[in-house]
């Protein structure tokens, strides 16, 4: 019988703590709203990675698109979720949630998260993260590529309020329509069994 586990890593260094902490080989699924480094954190094919890929989120220095890419093209399935504020991270029979993005700030500033192995905390972390298929589009390394140069372009320094740009608020689709070639006006299409890709 295998007991579950559980405990609270806190404090300074709490995000490269818990990175050493996950299973290197074991699916990965997570959500993190703020991604500009890896901080040795390694995604595979078959990973799935929900982040906030607003353009006032790249242009403010919030998340780095070429990190993404480099997930995107090694054949993780990188998710946009407009709203997404969350930090829930399950890989193999671990899962954790807490307070931390991913970035090398995290490591310095008091942060806090909680890892266990119990398999109900588990199973209600990964409805959480499925349902968030529901509200994200998935984004593929071309278009990632494309964001490159607005990545800290806006950068205010206080954490004020991001200002969105007319197609970024439309709901679930927040990302330029000129990415799939088709009229300014016209709505993607969703798929009712995963999320639409934006390609170029």
């Amino acid at each position: 019988m295998v007991v579950a586990t559980s405990k609270v890593i806190s404090g300074p260094g709490a995000l490269a703590r818990l990175i050493a902490t996950l299973p290197k080989k074991a699916k990965l699924t997570a959500a993190i709203a703020y991604i500009t480094d890896p901080t040795g954190l390694e995604l595979k094919a078959g990973d799935r990675i929900y982040v906030n890929c607003l353009d006032a989120t790249i242009a403010s220095g919030g998340t780095d698109p070429r990190v993404l890419e480099k997930w995107a093209r090694a054949g993780v399935e990188v998710l946009h979720c407009e709203e997404l504020h969350a930090k829930v991270v399950v890989a193999g029979r671990w899962t954790a949630i807490g307070s931390t993005n991913l970035s090398q700030r995290a490591n310095r500033v008091q942060e806090a998260l909680w890892i266990g192995t119990d398999p109900e905390t588990r199973n209600q972390a990964l409805t959480f993260l499925n349902s968030l298929a529901d509200v994200s589009v998935e984004v593929d390394a071309p278009w990632l590529r494309a964001k490159r140069g607005l990545f800290g372009t806006a950068r205010t320094g206080g954490g004020g309020a991001r200002r969105r740009s007319d197609h970024e608020r439309r709901p679930h689709s927040v990302l330029p329509v000129k990415c799939r070639r088709r009229s300014k006006t016209r709505p993607f299409r969703r798929s009712k069994t995963r999320p639409p890709v934006c390609r170029f």
